[in-house]
């Protein structure tokens, strides 16, 4: 990547997008994860994501899921068992989750994992970091203000338009902040950096 975000040539359809959205809250309340819970039960993570207590979400596609619990995470760095010493990704399950403009995406994009609707409140952040070395991950705001940061090494970055996508170089150092009065919501997934021609090569809309 020639830039640590980078806007690509798809959008998804903003409607569809806040539907899907609106639909989680109101019918899969049992499925929203948070960091703070999972911070209370393992030490190990609870030093990890100090600084990302208020965050919360849901897990659309995860490699750790549980079937006797809904509200499973959608990354495997999370959880104390995790080695940034893996250099594959491993087989993933879709979530009861996986429909309407989600399930579109997914058709679309079939090499995305770790794919999760992510809520930033007002003063949520995270702590600067890199990810696994072999991964980039692609944002799509459904709800940013001016306020909401990409921070990376070379400055603030802005991924400000609602439906468009981005992809961010998360295996260079990266925090997010959302310094505003309202929700930062975007819907986040991984790709392997192998796919970064494939995925530039979509264009139009997602509907």
């Amino acid at each position: 990547m020639k830039t640590h975000v980078e806007k690509l040539n798809f959008s998804v359809d903003l409607e569809q997008l806040r539907a899907y959205y609106q639909t989680l809250k109101n019918d899969y309340k049992d499925y929203i994860w948070s960091v703070k819970e999972l911070a209370e039960k393992d030490e190990y993570t609870a030093i990890r994501v100090a600084d990302s207590l208020p965050n919360y979400g849901w897990a659309i596609t995860t490699e750790v899921l549980d079937e006797n619990i809904k509200s499973n995470p959608p990354w495997p760095e999370v959880i104390s068992e995790f080695s940034y010493a893996e250099k594959t990704l491993k087989p993933e399950r879709k979530t009861p989750l996986v429909f309407g403009i989600a399930e579109k995406i997914l058709e679309t994009i079939p090499y995305a994992h770790h794919m999760i609707m992510s809520v930033f409140p007002p003063s949520g952040a995270t702590i600067p970091h890199t990810d696994q070395d072999f991964l980039v991950r692609v944002h799509i705001p459904l709800y940013t203000n001016k306020n909401v940061k990409w921070l990376t090494d070379s400055g603030y970055h802005l991924m400000d338009v609602p439906g468009q996508a981005y992809v961010a170089d998360t295996r260079k150092m990266h925090a997010a902040y959302n310094d505003s009065k309202e929700n930062r919501v975007h819907f986040i997934f991984a790709i392997e950096d192998r796919y970064l021609k494939d995925i530039k090569k979509i264009t139009g809309i997602i509907k």
